[in-house]
């Protein structure tokens, strides 16, 4: 299932058991019939999350979603067990567990570069304070907390069999042509 969120969603400021919502941006077919169509919400909870915070404690973020609730257009409601099998976006993983889980802001290429370039600067002092200042500047952390803005796509998949006895027309209906058109 194809889901994009309308609510943000952040490691730093959501909680155990804060709301997830989002809507189906494809509807899902079943022998060329659409059984899920586009539009359906699709709602659950936090499961679990952890923050970065200082870096203390944890060095990367993670957050466990729960989407066990789809609400058709008609208002119907089904109960769904499913776990969070991709994020769309180049910077979150997901594991095994649908568990999504964050980058450590150390472990980035600039992190890297910025290291580097310090260590040969290192032997002048002069050169070393200006390395500093200008890779601050331009070489900088990239965040470790998890922000989903409203809008971020989610791949969810169905861990239990759902059964729908509705079947949904096409969105839009087909377009009838002579031979001749």
């Amino acid at each position: 299932l194809e889901v994009r969120l309308t609510r943000s969603l952040a490691s730093f400021s959501s909680r155990k058991g804060s709301e997830v919502e989002g809507v189906l941006v494809s509807p899902v077919l079943q022998d060329g019939k659409i059984v899920i169509p586009m539009g359906s919400k699709i709602i659950g909870t936090v499961s679990d999350i952890k923050r970065v915070g200082l870096g203390l404690i944890h060095e990367t973020a993670q957050i466990s979603i729960d989407f066990n609730r789809l609400v058709l257009p008609d208002g119907t409601s089904s109960q769904l067990d499913t776990s969070v099998s991709e994020v769309d976006n180049a910077r979150e993983s997901v594991d095994k567990k649908g568990r999504v889980k964050g980058i450590r802001s150390t472990g980035t290429l600039g992190y890297t570069a910025n290291n580097f370039i310090a260590g040969v600067a290192m032997f002048d002092p002069i050169s070393y304070v200006y390395v500093t200042i200008a890779s601050a500047r331009m070489l900088r952390f990239s965040e470790p907390e998890i922000w989903f803005p409203i809008g971020t796509e989610l791949a969810i998949k169905l861990d239990a069999p759902l059964r729908l006895t509705h079947v949904y027309g096409p969105p839009v209906p087909t377009i009838q042509v002579s031979a001749q058109e």
